[in-house]
Order: C-alpha cells, then structure tokens, then sequence
C-alpha cells in the first residue's frame, strides 16, 4: 500500500485512539471526581460523628460532676451529724434504685457509708426486713442497744465490713411526709449509749440533709455512678450471634495482619446488612459477633427483622467467599443463631470503662445455637419462641444436632432456616 493511500488510515486511527484516551482521561477523572466526592462526604459524616460524640461526652462529664458534688455534700453532712452525736459509723440507706413500672423498693442501698468496713458494704442492698427497713416502713426512729437480738437485725453487713454494730440509731429522713430513706448511726464513743437526746439531735441536724438525699434520689440514673444498677423490666428482645467457622485454618495459611484485614472486611460487610435491619451490634467476639434487635434501638417485630438480617447476611458472606476464593483462603462457613425472650439491660466492665450490653437466658440460647450449627455449611439455626412466633412465614427444618448438648434453660428444639415465605 502507497503512502497517500495509508495516510488516511493513520489519521482515522490516531483520531480514534485520541478519542479513546480522551474518553479514558474523561472517566478517570470523573471517577476521582466521584471518588473525592464520596470521601468528602465520608468526611463531613465523621467529623458530625466527632462533634455529636465530644457533646455528649461534655454532657456526660457536666453531669457526673454535679452527681459526684451532691454525693460528697451528703457525704460531709452525714459526718458531721455523727461528730456531733459521737458515732463512731454513720450511713444512708435508700430503696433500691428502680426504672420499673412497679416502682415498690424491694430492698434498701448505701446512698453513703463512714466507718469501720464501709468500703465493703458500697453494694450491698439489705433487706426491708432489717433494722433500717423497719424505720423505712414504719417512718419511726429505733434505739437498739443490742441489735444482734433484733430478729430483723442484717448479720450480713457486719459479716461484711467486718465489723462489730453494739448499738444502733436509726433515723427516718421525711420529706413531705414521705419517707426517703434512713439514716443510721453507730456505736457511740467512749461505751456511751445513744440516748433520746442523741435522737432529737439527729433529728433536727438531718432536716437539712433531707433535700440533698431527695435532689440526688429524683434520677435512678445517678446511682450508676456509684457503682449500683437501677433494677429496670425486661424487655423482649431477638440476639444474634454470628461466626466463621475455619478461621483458625486461615490464620494458618495467611500472615496476620492479612487476617485482621479479612476479618475486618467481613465484620463491616455483615455489619452493615445488620444496621440496614434496625439491629445495633452489641459486640465483636474474635472471629464473630453479637447483635440485638429492639434494645436498646425499638423496632417492630423483632424475631422477624433478625432472621431477615440472617438471610441477607449469609449471602452476602456467599459474595465475600467469591473473592476471598482467589487467595486460596480454606473453605469458610457462616453459622448463625438467633433467639427470642426477654432481656435486661446492663452496664458492664471498670468503673471507667462501661460497656452497654444485655444479660438474660435469651442471649445464653442465641450463643450456643450459633455453637451448635454445622461447621460444614452456612447454616442460621433459630430457638422454639422464634419458631412459633414467625411459623407461618418461615421455611424450616427441624434440626437435630450429631452431639447432644445441655444448656441453663435446655435448648428443646432447634430449627433451621431455608428462607422467609
């Protein structure tokens, strides 16, 4: 071929490949476009998520500071009451802290201590049927100069301050005409005996100690940090637990760090098929995790939305495998367990570090289902209560396990997922 004739032809294919880098240079920068885009965005929500975090945290440190100032306020008056009438200990008892629709004290806490032991008895909750609980109901002041002959006389605080109580004032805190809690003073000095002007001295003293106890008693929220848990009704619940099984072959085979990457991808993945569900993800555990549905985040129907939430985590665990097949990872399967019942809500860990959770025989079920599940295959294994509750939507099978396996509550039935009707 001439060159006049090739020309043409060089020139057509140099205009069509300058189109095709022009269109190639057209969609990389439109994709970092969309990409700067997306991480600008992702920015924005992080930097609300900070903001929103440091509020509360303000919040939070704002309110325990005004908790812990009224707590050292009744602490010190209480001291200088007992100073006064020569005790040698001094306490404040108050019901029990309580978020209950039956909101009746069923027992009565340390509101404050000094004295022989008292570091011991912070959480300990004594009994209405005790000296303090009989001025409680009775709203009546008690000398006692041998409270071990008292047949309500609560042996377990001495047993645990190690401590010995010879002789007692007690004293009801009244405000309104409502009996707050009690007072109580203990063992005067030098072997003198409490005696009715001791009482009355108590009794005038205390009245303006009165609306500090009451200030701090109006929210049942303040006795946690201190250390007591509010008693608060269950609520109905479902837990999740989800794991892989075959992960200690594939930290065998792969450098850790590879692994934490892998398991990360998996958590994120699942996660946010469970956050899509109206769940909240209670914790990570090694290689799985724990998730609720309805506390402490209210949903409807929640035995439904956890085993929706299962379904579209398992194929989306399927998704991952594709890809994780490329680096030769061993074969790796979902197990899932889901149960239904009541939960209570729980503060857990050091005082400094609390870990919002939930405790019951629901999460105990949830937890050895997912044990109980093939190692074989992804499998979602839901209790007798999810079963019934969802009956008429569910596609199931009723699972038996190979080794028979005993539980607190005994694990009746077990039944396994094939899909939602």
């Amino acid at each position: 071929m001439d060159l006049a004739k090739l020309l043409p032809i060089l020139t057509g294919s140099i205009a069509v490949l300058s189109a095709a880098v022009g269109i190639a240079i057209y969609v990389t920068k439109l994709r970092c476009e969309i990409s700067q885009s997306r991480l600008e965005n992702e920015l924005k929500n992080l930097q609300e998520q900070h903001s929103d975090l440091e509020t509360k945290h303000r919040a939070l440190l704002s309110a325990g500071s005004i908790v812990f100032t009224q707590k050292s306020e009744i602490d010190t008056q209480l001291a200088t009451i007992a100073d006064a009438i020569e005790a040698t200990g001094s306490s404040i008892l108050v019901p029990s802290p309580s978020i209950t629709r039956a909101g009746e004290p069923k027992e009565l806490v340390f509101l404050s201590l000094k004295g022989q032991g008292s570091e011991n008895l912070k959480r300990l909750r004594v009994s209405l049927d005790s000296v303090a609980g009989s001025v409680f109901k009775s709203a009546k002041a008690i000398i006692t100069h041998d409270p071990r002959g008292e047949g309500g006389f609560a042996t377990k605080a001495d047993q645990v301050s190690k401590a010995d109580t010879l002789e007692m004032l007690a004293v009801p805190l009244i405000y309104h005409g409502r009996c707050l809690g009690v007072a109580e003073f203990l063992n005067k000095r030098g072997n003198k005996q409490f005696d009715l002007g001791d009482q009355q001295a108590a009794e005038r003293l205390i009245a303006s100690l009165v609306l500090k106890v009451g200030n701090f008693l109006e929210d049942p929220d303040n006795f946690r940090l201190l250390g007591i848990t509010p008693r608060r009704d269950a609520e109905d619940a479902a837990v999740l637990f989800s794991d892989v099984s075959g992960s200690s072959e594939m930290a065998k085979h792969l450098d850790a760090s590879v692994v934490i990457d892998l398991m990360n991808e998996y958590f994120e993945l699942l996660g946010d098929v469970v956050l899509r569900h109206g769940g909240t993800i209670d914790k990570f555990l090694g290689d799985g995790l724990m998730v609720t549905f309805n506390v402490p985040k209210p949903v409807v129907e929640p035995g439904q939305k956890a085993v929706s939430a299962a379904l579209e985590m398992q194929k989306s665990f399927d998704g991952l495998k594709s890809k994780w097949s490329i680096l030769k990872i061993p074969r790796l399967f979902n197990r899932i367990g889901i149960a239904l019942g009541p939960v209570h809500r729980a503060e857990m860990g050091h005082s400094q570090y609390r870990h919002i959770t939930v405790m019951g025989e629901v999460v105990n079920t949830a937890s050895n289902l997912c044990e109980l599940g093939s190692r074989e295959k992804n499998i979602i294994l839901v209790g007798e209560e999810i079963y019934q509750t969802l009956a008429s939507d569910l596609m199931v099978e009723e699972f038996r396990p190979k080794v028979a396996t005993r539980t607190k509550g005994g694990l009746s039935h077990a039944y396994e997922v094939k899909s939602l009707r």
